[in-house]
């Protein structure tokens, strides 16, 4: 997913929703620059 969105194939949004809890499976990602950071917004 983040190859996608890297790829300007996928809008961040799209990036978001995709990322969300699904379906009882979670995966962690990692936020490790100061530009992925100022990205984040409190749900």
């Amino acid at each position: 997913m983040m190859r996608l969105y890297h790829g300007s194939n996928i809008s961040l949004s799209r990036l978001v929703e995709e990322l969300r809890y699904t379906k009882g499976i979670t995966f962690q990602y990692f936020f490790g620059t100061d530009r992925a950071l100022k990205q984040l917004k409190r749900l």
